[in-house]
C-alpha cells in the first residue's frame, strides 16, 4: 500500500479522510495482537512449576537453585523438586558471560523481551525436559579480546546425568554463537557450513533440537 501511495498524488481529503484513519486502525490492531501474545506469555510463566540447578566450580562458586512456582522465582539453597536441568560452569566462565552480556547471557526463561534463539520454557516443554537424560556441553572458541587458544564452556545436564563426560558436545566460534542467538544464522545451515561441530551422541543432540523447536 505504501508503494501505491508514493506513486500517485494524494489530495488532502483522501489523505486525512482515508489514509490517516486506516494507519491509526492498523496500528491499534498491531498493538492488540502484541498484547495477546504478551498475555499468553504471562500465563505460560505463571503456570511453571519447576526447579533449575546451577553449579559453579571454583572460588566463590557453589550450588544454587532457582525454584519457580506461581509466577515467582526464588533463589534458594535447595531445590523444591528434582531439577529438570542443572547448569555446570566454572566461576570464571560464568563471570565472563555476566560481564559481557549481563542477564541476557542467561535468558533461559524467556520473558517479554526474549532473546532470539533462546529456550522458551512453558509447561509442555518442561514435561518434555523431564524425560531427557544426558548432558550437553557448549564450547565457544575465538573469544573477543582473549588469547587464540582460550575457550568458554557451559554444560547442561538433564535428569540425573553427570556433566562429565558430556553426552554431546557442540563447538562453535563466539561470532557464530552470537549470530545464532540474534536469529541471523540458521542452525542447520551453520552445521552444513561447518560453523558448528558436533561430537558424541547425535541422537541426544537431535532430541534436544526437537525440544528447542
Amino acid at each position: 500500500m505504501e508503494d501505491a501511495i508514493r506513486h500517485r498524488t494524494l489530495g488532502p481529503e483522501e489523505f486525512f479522510g482515508t489514509i490517516v484513519p486506516t494507519r491509526f486502525r492498523e496500528h491499534l490492531e498491531d498493538l492488540e495482537r502484541e498484547l495477546g501474545r504478551l498475555q499468553q506469555r504471562i500465563e505460560e510463566l505463571q503456570a511453571l512449576r519447576l526447579s533449575l540447578g546451577i553449579h559453579l566450580e571454583g572460588p566463590g562458586g557453589g550450588d544454587f537453585f532457582l525454584n519457580i512456582d506461581g509466577g515467582a522465582l526464588r533463589a534458594e539453597s535447595a531445590p523444591s523438586s528434582p531439577p529438570v536441568l542443572k547448569i555446570h560452569q566454572s566461576v570464571e566462565d560464568w563471570s565472563t558471560a555476566v560481564d559481557r552480556e549481563g542477564t541476557r547471557a542467561f535468558s533461559l526463561l524467556g520473558g517479554a523481551r526474549e532473546v532470539p534463539g533462546g529456550l522458551r520454557l512453558n509447561a509442555e516443554r518442561v514435561e518434555r525436559m523431564r524425560g531427557l537424560r544426558g548432558s550437553l556441553r557448549i564450547t565457544l572458541t575465538h573469544l573477543p579480546g582473549r588469547p587464540k587458544d582460550d575457550t568458554w564452556s557451559v554444560t547442561a545436564a538433564f535428569g540425573d546425568a553427570p556433566p562429565n563426560p558430556a553426552t554431546t558436545t557442540v563447538t562453535l566460534t563466539y561470532a557464530a554463537a552470537d549470530e545464532l542467538r540474534e536469529g541471523t544464522l540458521n542452525p542447520q545451515q551453520a552445521f552444513m557450513a561447518g560453523k558448528i561441530q558436533l561430537s558424541g551422541d547425535m541422537g541426544f543432540a537431535m532430541r534436544l533440537g526437537m525440544l528447542i523447536l
